[in-house]
Formats: structure tokens, sequence, C-alpha cells
């Protein structure tokens, strides 16, 4: 007999995660080494927070979720938390029931700067590496990488400053936005050269077509994080996205504007010499871009 197809859900459900995950899914032998390393980290955990005030997103599903952003290559905590609304195993994985609503996505990235800030990143991978059931999988035998070919997350302390930082000098780094995937360049440039500034104090400006506004910054090895406001003509507006540097030295910037509308912006280094920029570093604990003219 044909099932009919019904459009109307369920006054009362019950889903049980556990079962809806297959018993020989990757993630199962994944999440269970991850949680005996975050049960490991308790104290490291308490340290970062203060023993009064509201509770916080608890840090061991923050890092659980950080690290579905990597399995999976999704490239915005915006999208990370989108795909945690509806994806049942996500859910599983992170720890929240079916019925929780997934994080603000702006809660989400500043509970996850403050695990990076105190090394939490390092010390579960060493959590995780110190486990009997993975040190059998570990090998001392020697090889050698080119490290220009690894994409990594970095922990700020293991990156050493650069000499060869160039800069103005107020600290910002200057870039002209030449191309957007909505808009053409007469319309980029209607009030003026179309710019994104990057700074060193965690601020920038970012102004195009009618709309100026400034940047609160937070920074990534490779991106650059912000949540952005301004004027869009007479009307206040906000919203956020991010930069990331590209292989042939430009930046692409995913610009979310109209409650979740996202554009593709491309900026080339404003200089006055030709400059190439070929790698991300560190100077007073804060990224930059950095040159080699």
């Amino acid at each position: 007999m044909r099932g009919g197809d019904d459009r109307t859900g369920e006054l009362f459900s019950y889903v049980d995660l556990e079962a809806r995950v297959r018993r020989d899914h990757p993630l199962r032998a994944i999440r269970m080494i991850v949680n005996e390393a975050l049960s490991a980290l308790e104290r490291e955990f308490a340290a970062l927070y203060s023993p009064i005030g509201q509770p916080s997103i608890p840090p061991e599903k923050l890092l659980r979720a950080m690290l579905l952003q990597a399995f999976y290559s999704i490239r915005s905590e915006r999208l990370l938390m989108e795909r945690l609304e509806y994806d049942l195993l996500f859910r599983w994985f992170v720890g929240i029931g079916v019925d929780d609503a997934a994080w603000d996505h702006s809660v989400f990235s500043k509970n996850r700067d403050r695990l990076l800030e105190g090394d939490i990143a390092a010390k579960v991978l060493a959590a995780v590496l110190a486990q009997p059931k993975v040190k059998k999988l570990l090998s001392t035998d020697h090889f050698s990488v080119d490290g220009t070919l690894i994409e990594a997350w970095a922990s700020m302390k293991s990156v050493k400053a650069e000499g060869r930082l160039r800069r103005s000098a107020e600290g910002w780094l200057r870039w002209r936005i030449v191309e957007a995937d909505l808009w053409d360049r007469s319309y980029l440039n209607l009030g003026g050269p179309a710019m994104i500034t990057i700074g060193g104090d965690n601020n920038g400006e970012i102004a195009f077509g009618v709309l100026q506004a400034g940047l609160d910054l937070s920074y990534s090895p490779s991106i650059v994080h912000f949540t952005w406001a301004g004027c869009d003509e007479m009307d206040e507006v906000t919203d956020d996205g991010h930069a990331e540097l590209l292989d042939d030295g430009s930046i692409e910037i995913t610009f979310t504007y109209h409650n979740g509308d996202e554009a593709i912006l491309k900026a080339i280094r404003q200089t006055s010499s030709t400059c190439q920029i070929n790698q991300i570093g560190v100077d007073y604990q804060y990224y930059y871009f950095l040159m080699s003219c």
C-alpha cells in the first residue's frame, strides 16, 4: 500500500540520537577519544571561567563543534551553526539534544576565542596523543615535509614574529576592493575608492558603494573574522563576515548583510610598490599579512 505524503509534523515525537548514528560511523571512535581527552582537562576549563554569572556554552561542546568544522571543511561559524541546527549527526557529536537550539554564531565565535587564548587547543591535542589507543598509532620514524603545503590551525604561541612585516605608520593594512559578485565596479567606487582596512588593534574599516562601516576583528591563522556596524545611505546596519588570504596574494571577503545574504568581494593590497602577499604572520599577538617585495 502506498504511504501518504503527509506534510504536517506530529504533535509529540521522540528521536534517540544515539540510535540514528550507525554503529560503524567513524565519528563514534573519534568522539570516544575526544571525550576522554576533554575529561582530563576539567581543571583547565574551570580556570578559564568565572564561578559566578550566566552559564557559558560548555567548552567541551565548543571544541567538538570546532572539530566538526575542520572535519567537514565548513568555512564559517554561521554555516556551522546552520548545520548544527538541522543535522542530527552534528547534534549527537557535539552533545546537544534534538530540542535544543543551536547557538548564535557570534556567541560561538567569542567563546571560541577564549579557548584559543587559553592555549586549550594544544592541550586537547596533547591529551589525545597521550591516550594508549592513540599512542600505538604513532611512530618515531623521521620524515620531512614542506611546511608551505600544510594548511593548519596554529596556536598563537607557536607562531613567531616575522621581521619583514610592512605596514603603515598607523599600524593598518589597506586593501582595495576590486571585484564583487553582486555589484559592478562603478557601484563599488560610487562613494570613493572601495577599501577595507585591517588593523592590529582588533579594529578595521570597510567602505564601498554607499556603505561605510567599522569592523571588530578577530584573528585566525589564515582568516580574519569580523563583525561590522555602520550606515548604508541613511540606515544603520550591522552583520558579520570574514576575509581569507588566497594563493595569488589577494583576499576574498565574505560579507554578510540583509539578515543573512552573502556577497563575495575580492581585494588587493594597496601599496606604492609591487608586492606579493605570501603568508600570514603574527606581530605583538596580532595577525598581519606579510609581504616580500
